[in-house]
């Protein structure tokens, strides 16, 4: 059943034009600012405690920090709320695009070049989050959108930090005990870091692991770790190496410089991955003779701890990195803000092994 109807109107502010998605913890609708008059994203979180007056605040306190978040790869959040029922809700940006999982799994394998231009917005984005204290937490293809431009064909957004956990470094056990004490894990099982699945706390380089968990996928066309049973894949992370990558790219090959640093930003200690995701585009980019990130200085350690670091943003984009446009990208039915339905217009010439498993955490998408 909708959570809301056409022509609806949620806070006095936002007119409900259509739903775009709907899973088991919210859904997402195009409305209307009335204000404004401009199309925007709204995503409703059905949470199960809603009325609790501790999950309300540290839902405001998150969705404050993600409105202030201002990265051209990041998409934008312009509001937050509750509705008549008591129901959070964040607006954001309407995008026109196609889902990270058609670039994935779509008629046409991208290039290692374009590969790398595309996982570099996403650390740029995802460090300028670690940089303000934001973990991401639910890192997958169908989190980044492409959104296509006239100087880039494959410019990208980071979208949903609809979970996001704030790494502060006060943050209390108790905070801590309110996000697993029901026993679900917030994620996707197929790219979450082994001290996320151990419930150990967590900082920027889990968000590093999910990252590099993409790049093997977007390299290889397969994840490293899949299978029908949770519990197995949960433990794979945890516990197994991940196997090789010899089937990298357009040519299907090995390539060991850039498969040493893809699988070092999966290593299963924190302590033993790259010091931030933008060290870990910069080794990607350096194992295939691309131009690395510009020259770093010094920021805040995006670990969540207060320690120092000096690395800096990626550009947008890099001379001799120049993207290749992807054939067959064109939805015919000309469906904007893709991510949030998790739909492929395109029949997929790589396809994973398993059907995606879903979690509590998702909204529907993937």
């Amino acid at each position: 059943m909708a959570i809301y109807q056409p022509g609806e109107v949620v806070a006095e502010r936002y007119r409900i034009s259509q739903a775009l998605s709907q899973g088991g913890m919210g859904a997402v609708y195009l409305a209307e600012q009335l204000s404004l008059g401009r199309q925007v994203a709204l995503k409703v979180i059905l949470a199960q405690h809603q009325d609790s007056e501790s999950l309300r605040l540290r839902f405001d306190h998150e969705a404050r920090a993600v409105c202030q978040l201002h990265h051209p790869n990041i998409i934008t959040y312009h509001d937050y709320g509750h509705d008549a029922q008591g129901r959070p809700f964040l607006v954001m940006e309407f995008l026109a695009g196609y889902p990270g999982t058609d670039l994935v799994y779509g008629a046409s394998i991208p290039t290692v070049a374009s590969c790398i231009h595309v996982l570099g917005q996403l650390a740029s984005a995802l460090f300028e989050a670690h940089r303000r204290g934001i973990i991401h937490r639910d890192l997958k293809w169908s989190n980044a959108m492409i959104v296509p431009q006239a100087h880039d064909p494959l410019f990208t957004k980071l979208i949903d930090f609809g979970i996001l956990k704030l790494a502060t470094d006060g943050s209390s056990g108790d905070q801590r005990q309110e996000l697993t004490r029901t026993g679900v894990l917030l994620g996707t099982p197929q790219y979450m870091s082994p001290e996320a699945i151990c419930g150990r706390p967590i900082d920027g380089r889990a968000d590093q692991y999910s990252l590099a968990v993409m790049a093997y996928e977007l390299l290889t066309g397969r994840r490293p770790f899949e299978t029908e049973s949770r519990l197995e894949l949960l433990r794979q992370h945890v516990q197994d190496p991940a196997p090789a990558m010899d089937d990298i790219g357009p040519e299907r090959e090995r390539m060991p410089q850039l498969e040493a640093a893809v699988l070092r930003g999966m290593a299963k200690r924190p302590e033993d991955r790259f010091e931030s995701v933008i060290a870990f585009h910069a080794a990607l980019a350096r194992a295939v003779g691309l131009p690395e990130p510009t020259a770093p200085s010094p920021a805040r350690r995006a670990t969540g701890r207060g320690a120092a670091a000096a690395e800096a943003r990626t550009p947008l984009a890099r001379p001799g990195v120049g993207p290749t446009p992807i054939a067959g990208r064109t939805d015919p039915r000309g469906v904007a803000h893709r991510a949030h339905t998790g739909e492929s217009a395109l029949a997929p010439q790589r396809t994973p092994s398993a059907a995606p498993i879903d979690t509590a955490a998702d909204t529907g998408s993937r």
